[in-house]
């Protein structure tokens, strides 16, 4: 593993950390992100609701408002078009919370995954037909929808296109897209989501018709959407989306959530980024990948404890079962990677199954790409057709690259990091090699090689807990605003190393400056217990997280390491 110092300047470093009063590693983080004076430094640690951008800077924006407007105005029935994962639940939810605002009569609906996929699509209008709705908002779909919304079109139904996925073709005849990403769109931010995308619409909606709205709520949903999305940089507004919707979490959790953090048998005083993305999250996300995922939705929704008890319930248990059918797939697909004739030594790792579960493939793509730092194509086989997600490493541009193959495709959409995609079963060994020819002549051998980006060097007497408690400002933590990364260099065991864990796979030891005086501090490496006869031959260097650790009612510092390396090895700027 490479390690890459971020770059900095220090007379900036020298700036934050005089009139901003931080210490001085704490500036460098800030540096090193981009914050370069005290007035970003605030924003970033004390963000306002009045740091967001002009909701109305948005493109089709006013459009969308006049329009709902007019619904209200003729009493219109509405029906709500989300997609099935965590954010086209949470925006969905949270359109429908303005509209209850609005006192407007809507429904809710959502693609089947294995019978429809992704997108807005043709039942959309059917149900739409048969609910009387003269208004369809589609969220987190519909930018490539050109042909479902002409058809509601001409049904006399209007649409609304909130969405936040990369535009391939010409846009969909919709009465308004609003769409950050879409081109010539000149709002200052292109990285929000959906969830977010429909706050920032609430806030657009009082500067027209003025009236209260439950804020509260819908910056909890915008955060757990952002949070939860694989390509959101928890950056610019979708860091003070993410810090302000954690902050009215733990002041207040709508019903849902505080049913679901019960469910997830989340225990601590105070909730982060991460329980949202990896405790949350998931329960949402497995309606939709193996149940219906309208559970959710309604979860979000209700306001009786004890019905969001009941499907909280339900969504956790589908989360277990969830949880099983990846491991099996995972395993599968490993032996086809480690046993399949080619499959391993190529840039792009295209596996499929027979049986495989169209709705965790995503899931497992991302494992696969954790343990190879390849690109990895994960599909389903279901007779003569593959359904399959994709993930990819940071120098590949995954949605650049399937646009390329699009003529193999039934369909595919998605960012550069995260895609979906249906092809004919006969044209998987050909996308195989397609995708590959790019790989190779748009990825070096060295892309392929995991890098750790270091935000500062720090020496271990500079670690207290008051440099945690400073530390823990930098938070939330996430895709764009990475947990802290530090590295010592020439530090040496002196208690241990030894294994631990069930099955031994991890290590504990003690460190202690190349001096043998100064700060020691404890240890831990997850499934690092293969790098115990590093450290036995004398100085090491070690890039780590530090945080505090409470432990028989005792707290203390304790080190979670990244990586290890012999002693000068690896650093580089």
């Amino acid at each position: 593993m490479r390690w890459q110092l971020r770059e900095t300047d220090s007379r900036v470093v020298a700036l934050l950390a005089r009139d901003a009063s931080l210490p001085r590693p704490l500036a460098a983080i800030l540096a090193g992100r981009g914050i370069t004076t005290p007035a970003q430094a605030r924003v970033f640690f004390e963000p306002r609701i009045a740091d967001l951008h002009n909701p109305l800077l948005m493109d089709e924006m006013e459009a969308a408002v006049r329009r709902l407007l007019l619904a209200a105005e003729r009493g219109e029935r509405i029906l709500l078009f989300g997609d099935y994962d965590v954010d086209g639940i949470t925006s969905t939810a949270a359109m429908g919370t303005i509209l209850e605002t609005l006192g407007l009569a809507y429904s809710f609906c959502h693609p089947d995954r294995f019978g429809e996929g992704y997108g807005f699509n043709r039942r959309a209008v059917r149900i739409a037909r048969e609910r009387g709705a003269g208004l369809i908002i589609a969220l987190d779909c519909g930018t490539e929808a050109a042909g479902p919304v002409a058809e509601a079109r001409a049904a006399g139904i209007d649409v609304i296109v909130i969405d936040h996925h990369l535009q391939s073709d010409e846009l969909p005849p919709a009465n308004a897209v609003v769409n950050p990403k879409k081109e010539r769109c000149p709002y200052p931010f292109e990285g929000l989501v959906t969830a977010a995308l429909v706050l920032k619409f609430a806030r657009a909606l009082v500067e027209r018709h003025p009236l209260p709205m439950p804020w509260e709520k819908l910056l909890q949903l915008a955060a757990l959407g952002t949070v939860a999305d694989v390509v959101a940089p928890l950056r610019d507004e979708n860091r003070i989306i993410a810090t302000l919707g954690l902050a009215a979490l733990n002041r207040n959790p709508i019903p849902g959530l505080r049913a679901l953090i019960a469910a997830a048998g989340v225990r601590a005083p105070r909730l982060g980024a991460s329980h949202l993305a990896f405790q949350l999250a998931p329960r949402l996300n497995a309606a939709g990948r193996i149940g219906a995922p309208e559970r959710a939705t309604r979860l979000l929704l209700e306001s009786d404890e004890t019905v969001c008890a009941s499907l909280a319930g339900e969504l956790d248990i589908l989360n277990r079962e969830r949880q099983a059918i990846e491991r099996k797939i995972l395993d599968e697909a490993l032996g086809q990677i480690e046993k399949g004739a080619g499959i391993k030594d190529r840039k792009v790792l295209v596996v499929a199954g027979e049986g495989w579960h169209r709705g965790v493939v995503g899931i497992v793509a991302a494992r696969i790409l954790e343990r190879y730092h390849r690109p990895a194509v994960v599909i389903a086989l279901d007779g003569g057709h593959g359904h399959g997600s994709a993930r990819s490493i940071p120098s590949f541009d995954l949605f650049g690259a399937l646009s390329r193959c699009r003529e193999l495709f039934s369909a595919f959409g998605g960012h550069r990091h995260a895609a979906g995609l249906s092809l004919p079963v006969g044209h998987i060994d050909l996308f195989r090699e397609k995708i590959n020819d790019l790989a190779d002549e748009l990825l070096t051998e060295e892309d392929l090689i995991p890098s750790l980006t270091v935000d500062a060097m720090i020496d271990l007497g500079e670690i207290n807990f008051e440099f945690l408690r400073a530390l823990e400002r930098v938070e939330p933590c996430g895709a764009g605003n990475p947990m802290p990364v530090f590295a010592c260099r020439g530090v040496r065991a002196v208690d241990g190393p030894r294994a631990m864990g069930k099955t031994g796979a991890h290590v504990r030891f003690t460190v202690a400056p190349a001096a043998g005086r100064g700060a020691v501090l404890e240890c831990v490496g997850w499934n690092m217990a293969g790098r115990l006869p590093s450290l036995t031959d004398g100085l090491v260097d070690i890039a780590f997280s530090p945080r505090s650790n409470e432990w028989n009612g005792l707290m203390r510092i304790q080190l979670v390491i990244k990586d290890i390396s012999q002693y000068g090895d690896t650093l580089s700027n």
